[in-house]
């Protein structure tokens, strides 16, 4: 059908989704003119898988080409697998405050607002809005990736950005330390910069909650580059795209572990023989 049908169906499809994924969540909003405004969903095995994962979840916004354009809006964490982990979607016209505020209402039905809980995400106002009043309680950790891209632009040719990169990734406060000082006393605009972005937002020594290998918004913008040609369909040929995707994604998964008879995920596996084979 035409792209405006799209919209008529979507309910409907909605509607399907609950009955054959259950614990799947479908949230729909109008417009004062009774016209499509915002889309939310996530499938059931996503919200159930969640509980296993690691308090770190990635956020970030893709436009859509299609003929409304509009722009697709997602959450996804990592699994023990290392492997990308979506858990939930939304299509808004924007990323704008209004659209990031009604996301995150939808996303705490599924996550709770904790403590212990990490959002990584660009510096965007709008994130930073919706975050403050629908996650006080969580931590906002920026996306290293992109602060490197803006330091790069600032302090274009400056020999300290590696620096700055390590600074971000030590584990102990006494190593970060030591390498804010060496920034400090080559160039302390660019280390007033880094200081004023606030060094808890960008750092793993001294994050308030753990991140663990978790520094950038990839896994987000990883979903996204993959969608990339999907984001020209239907709203609703666009959501059963990532079903599809989502679908044989969990069912190759099971049937890896389910041929795995060790403990740990394989790729951690790996990691520790070969942690195992340097340390010998």
């Amino acid at each position: 059908g035409l792209p405006d049908d799209s919209f008529e169906v979507l309910p409907r499809w909605f509607h399907r989704v609950q009955v054959t994924n259950p614990g799947s969540i479908t949230f729909f909003k109008k417009d004062s003119a009774n016209k499509f405004k915002y889309a939310f969903l996530a499938f059931g095995a996503s919200i159930r898988g969640y509980k296993l994962m690691r308090k770190v979840i990635s956020i970030d916004g893709a436009h859509l080409t299609s003929k409304f354009k509009g722009t697709l809006l997602g959450a996804s964490a990592q699994d023990g697998n290392f492997n990308l982990y979506p858990i939930a979607f939304a299509i808004v016209d924007s990323e704008n405050d209004a659209s990031w505020d009604w996301f995150l209402k939808c996303l705490l039905n599924i996550i709770p607002d904790e403590n212990d809980l990490v959002f990584v995400s660009d510096r965007a106002a709008s994130i930073a809005s919706g975050l403050s009043g629908n996650y006080p309680l969580a931590h906002h950790g920026l996306c290293t990736f992109h602060l490197q891209k803006n330091l790069e632009t600032h302090f274009r040719g400056s020999s300290l950005i590696p620096v700055y990169y390590a600074a971000s990734r030590v584990y102990t406060k006494t190593e970060f330390d030591s390498l804010f000082w060496e920034i400090t006393n080559s160039d302390k605009k660019l280390a007033q910069y880094l200081w004023e972005v606030d060094v808890r937002k960008w750092s793993r020594a001294y994050s308030p909650s753990n991140r663990y290998n978790i520094m950038t918004s990839n896994l987000a913008e990883s979903v996204n580059a993959l969608l990339k040609q999907n984001r020209e369909y239907p709203i609703v040929c666009l959501f059963e795209s990532i079903r599809s995707i989502m679908t044989r994604w969990f069912n190759e998964r099971c049937e890896e572990s389910s041929q795995h008879p060790s403990a740990v995920t394989i790729n951690v596996g790996k990691k520790m023989k070969a942690s195992y084979d340097t340390s010998t």
